[in-house]
């Protein structure tokens, strides 16, 4: 495992800091290992743009599909802005629950639209 404690680090922001270089580090190793150095760039301070193919371009050229990523370093402190903007800390484990949650729910209204269409169509084709 490889988590970390924090607490040698003195204020928040040098904690975010730390966790962005983290996560940009193991995005950008990640990347390399899969799709290889040549179609890995460095594309600002904190994001990595991808080459994962290629797609013929209406003026018959061939050009890069990409993406790009850069991570983001979520509170873990609740921590009020100078304007009175609250941000509460970021929990992963709710998050998580949260979207399984709205994905089943969007998956039963398909599949209820889908019988809903199939019913009438089947009551079309017998009338």
């Amino acid at each position: 495992m490889n988590t970390r404690n924090f607490d040698e680090l003195k204020t928040a922001t040098a904690v975010k800091n730390e966790v962005r270089k983290i996560g940009f580090e193991l995005l950008y190793k990640a990347a390399c290992m899969e799709y290889g150095e040549e179609n890995v760039s460095i594309t600002g301070s904190n994001e990595i743009a991808v080459c994962v193919g290629f797609r013929t371009l209406a003026d018959g050229t061939s050009g890069e599909v990409c993406f790009t990523s850069a991570p983001v370093a979520k509170d873990f402190d609740t921590r009020v802005t100078p304007k009175g903007k609250i941000y509460e800390p970021f929990e992963r484990l709710t998050e998580a629950d949260i979207y399984a949650e709205e994905q089943a729910s969007k998956q039963a209204e398909k599949e209820a639209k889908a019988r809903a269409k199939a019913a009438k169509i089947t009551k079309a084709k017998s009338e």
